[in-house]
């Protein structure tokens, strides 16, 4: 859920920071609540996995509301194109489009959806995605299993990614 988390923060620190156009506290709140809310359950296969007793995050980002959310944030806060825009489609699609083998992305943008958001007249979306989703997932090869052991971890992952996509 981190992109879509990220994405509400974006907005307030933008607003605390006073860069957002014509800002109306109500379509804040609304906006923030569409974001937070844009969520789906985990896959079954990946639940299968829980441990009894231990928590785990039963929700993952959807994009179900894309289209709202960019609409609402386009018409109030931030023209198509700005560089406040472009922060928040950073944010919202990092872990969206192809690219990561070790930690694919769980939910993918479809054609017409990377056609709408992240197309850019110059491409400096694609030019600043590389190196955040290259950061973004070498964050996590440091991630251990529980004993410690990298490989087994990453082999869990692309284990549940396997069963994921054939679900």
């Amino acid at each position: 859920m981190h992109p879509f988390n990220g994405g509400a923060a974006v907005l307030s620190i933008f607003k605390r920071l006073g860069c957002l156009k014509h800002v109306n506290e109500k379509v804040v709140k609304e906006l923030q609540g569409i974001i937070t809310n844009s969520k789906q359950d985990v896959p079954k296969s990946w639940s299968k996995h829980f441990k009894p007793g231990q928590k785990y995050c039963t929700s993952m980002h959807s994009h179900a509301n894309l289209e709202i959310i960019f609409k609402k944030l386009w018409t109030n806060f931030a023209s198509r194109g700005s560089s406040i825009d472009l922060v928040f489609r950073l944010v919202f699609f990092h872990q969206s489009l192809e690219g990561c083998d070790y930690f694919p992305n769980m939910v993918s943008l479809s054609k017409e959806e990377r056609l709408n958001y992240c197309k850019d007249q110059d491409g400096q979306f694609y030019r600043l995605m590389k190196p955040l989703m290259i950061s973004d997932a070498i964050s996590y090869i440091f991630i251990l299993d529980e004993q410690g052991n990298r490989e087994v971890f990453r082999s869990e992952i692309t284990a549940h990614f396997i069963e994921f996509t054939n679900e």
